[in-house]
């Protein structure tokens, strides 16, 4: 009886514990949500200003996206069809709509 009794005191420690530290992953999980929100809206900025410098420093270099005509391309391709005028938005919107963690890695949706 007393065995079950301390094995109960250490599991709600333990639980106590846990849950103490939930607010801090929360917050810095808070934080990093807010840092890819600000990520998406500078993005819109320097697209909306066809800003190739910027482009080449955000972007990294291993980048692909699917264009408007179900194209993958790669951020040569990309920085290339913005200086020929091909890439050219008068109005763009990007919404994080999720965020996903796994491990130290962070995927938005």
């Amino acid at each position: 009886m007393k065995n079950a009794f301390v094995l109960t005191v250490l599991l709600v420690i333990a639980t106590g514990s846990s849950h103490a530290q939930a607010p801090e992953g929360q917050k810095k999980e808070q934080a990093i949500k807010q840092e890819m929100q600000r990520l998406a809206v500078y993005e819109v900025d320097l697209v909306l200003r066809s800003d190739i410098a910027a482009m080449e420093r955000f972007y990294p270099n291993d980048m692909i996206v699917t264009n408007p005509f179900n194209q993958v391309i790669d951020k040569p391709k990309v920085i290339e069809r913005v200086k020929a005028n091909i890439i050219k938005y008068t109005s763009m919107t990007k919404d994080v709509e999720h965020v996903r963690f796994f491990g130290d890695m962070v995927v938005t949706m």
